[in-house]
């Protein structure tokens, strides 16, 4: 009982923010394809695992096709060219993440998936708003809100998307043109009034053509995006400015930045509690709210949220212990279900060797030259010494091409070589450690 009285004198003292000053990030994923790439399957097949994932608020999924006939256009090829996609299939999230060619692992969509959660609660400063869309004439409009006080955009790109769905049994949210404008928008609550409209082509089918837009920086990152697609009636989402992924002091209290939930969808009744899904068993959980109320962790409590609110929320954490906490906050309304905010704590003191916080024992490091034209060198890292490990080959298509054992690894830095066959053409290769989940390693070979 002591701690939570602990808890309690401290939270009270946190200064409390009046309102958020960042919008739930809607993520958009552009991929790169062509009708010719077996593995290209793959990438779709990753792509609607992630799409079944999340609701139209969260993702956007549109899709470009090169030397495809039909399903190609100068817009399509133009976005090629500025991520210098040079073999499919390619995934590209908010213009930063990038993962490129096939195989099991992006089939199953865990790398696609990962990708995701560094961006699921994340923010923007701007809020997206389509107001208007007629597939008939072509025309969209909407709005885009600065709602950072701070974040100033200048001169930067404006994109108009026309996307078609189902145009075959499997090329769907199809891209069919682009256009982009400039903007420049800061200051807290100003707004930039955006239109445009599309030609349509009457050989698409006008009932699966939607639009999105978007803003992207010079460097790429795409700030906020907004589609025509449906939302659902009951839209919960949050966001941080911080990572979820929080290291703390060992045997003391800890208190969280606030983490803002929004309600876009339909005033709801939800309950809210603290799931702990591991922790020592001498940590304790709590949370407080802008108001300064405080809530014991464990417990469900119910809470209304009326349409278009927000609030903040505190997590509060005493670590009678050194270790790592696994915790999510969970929200759960009988429209709803349940909506999960998961948290990742560990104390600063645990040892990077815990099995539970260090990476796999053996992992890829550098590959040099690259781009090679004959010879590759290849380093392992590993923290103990291992009897075998496997490097496998793959190329663009997914296809394992070759593969490289050597027994008895040394902890400490091993150096492999790889000389491909002369049947093998120049073009991007992946280099995968057998039984690894880590993202395999790119090279590119030149002859």
């Amino acid at each position: 009982m002591k701690y939570y009285v602990l808890i309690l004198s401290l939270v009270f003292a946190v200064a409390l923010t009046a309102s958020p000053a960042y919008f739930p990030l809607s993520s958009i994923a552009e991929g790169f394809y062509s009708t010719g790439c077996v593995s290209c399957l793959d990438g779709l097949a990753g792509m609607n695992i992630l799409d079944d994932s999340a609701h139209n608020g969260e993702f956007i999924n549109i899709r470009h096709y090169i030397n495809s006939g039909a399903l190609s256009n100068p817009s399509s090829d133009a976005r090629f060219d500025h991520y210098q996609v040079f073999g499919t299939p390619s995934f590209i999230l908010n213009g930063k993440t990038r993962i490129d060619g096939g195989g099991s692992w992006i089939a199953d969509g865990s790398e696609y998936l990962n990708a995701y959660k560094n961006y699921r609660f994340g923010d923007s400063p701007l809020k997206m708003n389509l107001s208007s869309w007629s597939a008939a004439t072509g025309q969209l409009s909407g709005t885009i809100e600065m709602i950072s006080p701070t974040f100033n955009i200048t001169n930067q790109k404006k994109y108009y998307v026309l996307v078609e769905n189902d145009v075959t049994t499997e090329a769907s949210h199809i891209v069919r043109d682009m256009a982009f404008e400039t903007i420049s928008l800061s200051g807290l609550g100003n707004v930039n009034n955006f239109s445009h409209t599309f030609t349509i082509n009457p050989g698409w089918n006008q009932n699966n053509l939607w639009v999105a837009v978007f803003v992207q920086m010079d460097d790429d990152t795409i700030l906020q995006s907004v589609s025509s697609l449906p939302l659902p009636a009951y839209n919960l989402r949050a966001a941080m400015d911080w990572e979820p992924r929080v290291v703390v002091t060992g045997n003391s209290t800890f208190t969280s930045n606030p983490f803002w939930v929004f309600n876009l969808g339909n005033a709801e009744d939800y309950t809210m509690q603290i799931v702990v899904d591991s922790a020592p068993a001498n940590w304790f959980f709590n949370y407080c709210d802008e108001e300064g109320y405080c809530f014991p962790g464990s417990v469900a409590l119910p809470i209304y949220l009326p349409a278009n609110s927000t609030k903040a929320l505190h997590l509060n954490v005493i670590t009678g212990a050194s270790g790592i906490a696994q915790v999510r906050f969970q929200f759960n309304s009988p429209n709803l279900g349940t909506y999960d905010i998961p948290f990742r704590l560990l104390t600063d003191d645990v040892s990077v060797s815990d099995p539970s916080v260090s990476p796999a024992a053996l992992k890829l490091g550098a590959a040099w030259p690259n781009p090679f034209s004959s010879e590759l060198n290849l380093s392992l890292e590993s923290t103990k010494d291992l009897p075998l490990a496997t490097l496998e080959i793959y190329n663009l298509k997914g296809q394992k091409v070759d593969s490289i054992s050597r027994n008895s690894i040394q902890s400490g830095t091993t150096v492999l070589s790889w000389i491909p066959s002369a049947q093998l053409p120049s073009g991007v290769y992946f280099m995968k450690l057998q039984g690894s989940e880590a993202k395999p390693l790119k090279v590119l070979l030149v002859k």
